[in-house]
């Protein structure tokens, strides 16, 4: 009787797993639901899909990918953390569907998440998930 029911039960978490998706994270229908916080996003980094300049050595420019990377704040605001060129920028953003804008001050920054694609687009740029 019971390696019936571990056999059951190995057999209901295998079916579970099954249905669900690689990573959540990446189910449209919660990128599209995104309104305040870009929780999607949260937890996860990305890195530019092309090399750009990250600051000049003596022997001219030095490329790199750029990076940025989001995490949880509140339940109106994700943080980021971009890193480009030399430099490193912080602050919040706010989601509405696959729409991201930075929120408060500085310069405003815009973007958009493509969960089909995999590609952040930041600033204009694309990126792919780390």
């Amino acid at each position: 009787m019971r390696t019936r029911f571990v056999l059951a039960l190995a057999l209901s978490l295998a079916a579970c797993a099954a249905d669900s998706t690689d990573d959540p994270q990446d189910d449209p229908t919660l990128v599209d639901q995104q309104n305040g916080a870009c929780s999607a996003l949260e937890g996860r980094s990305f890195a530019s899909v092309d090399k750009h300049e990250c600051g000049l050595t003596p022997n001219g420019p030095a490329m790199c990918n750029w990076q940025i990377t989001f995490s949880a704040v509140d339940p109106q605001r994700s943080n980021f953390m971009w890193q480009h060129s030399d430099v490193g920028e912080s602050g919040a953003v706010r989601c509405t569907g696959r729409q991201i804008s930075t929120d408060g001050i500085g310069p405003v920054y815009t973007g958009a998440y493509d969960p089909g694609a995999a590609v952040l687009t930041w600033d204009g740029l694309p990126y792919a998930p780390r």
